[in-house]
């Protein structure tokens, strides 16, 4: 990351904290001096700029949002280990196992940290989870190695282009985003 001049930036956080101003005048730009930015505070910084000129200027873009959630608490929203979303989980793998008409392929809509993702990818030949954040995706990969055959894709619902029909497809709680 090329620093040009020095800037500062303070924004509220969705979680409630205050981003303290980063000063960057001591990097000089000098060839031989030539400070080196650590690759992970960089998009770090990155995602929290993003997030807070979508949360400013309203452009109703919500990846780096989600990017920043992931990245600061992991599980969020508590898929892992909140009763209520376990036992939806539950609920719907049993629908699914009823109503399902083939075993082939299934795709899911926002798989967030993979809780679900890791229930299903036994009992299809392959899973395609998608989800906006790349942050998300990292960590459901993590929950998922070795159950079955998952590929992701980073994206929203609406770009969404995955030219493959499936046996199943699994929305849930993502609708409440898409304007």
């Amino acid at each position: 990351m090329k620093i040009r001049r020095p800037f500062w930036l303070t924004a509220t956080w969705m979680c409630g904290q205050r981003c303290a101003p980063r000063d960057l005048s001591n990097i000089r730009r000098d060839q031989h001096h030539r400070a080196a930015v650590d690759k992970d505070a960089s998009a770090a910084y990155r995602l929290h700029l993003l997030y807070a000129f979508d949360r400013t200027f309203k452009t109703g873009k919500r990846r780096h949002e989600f990017e920043h959630k992931y990245r600061k608490h992991g599980d969020y929203f508590g898929y892992r280990s909140n009763p209520y979303e376990l036992e939806k989980y539950q609920r719907t793998l049993t629908c699914m196992t009823e109503w399902r008409r083939g075993a082939e392929s299934a795709l899911e809509i926002g798989c967030s940290v993979g809780v679900f993702t890791s229930m299903i990818a036994d009992k299809f030949s392959h899973v395609v989870a998608v989800d906006i954040a790349r942050e998300a995706l990292a960590i459901a990969a993590e929950q998922v190695r070795g159950v079955g055959d998952v590929s992701y894709v980073q994206s929203d619902l609406i770009s969404l282009d995955v030219n493959k029909r499936f046996d199943v497809v699994f929305c849930a709680e993502v609708l409440m985003y898409v304007r």
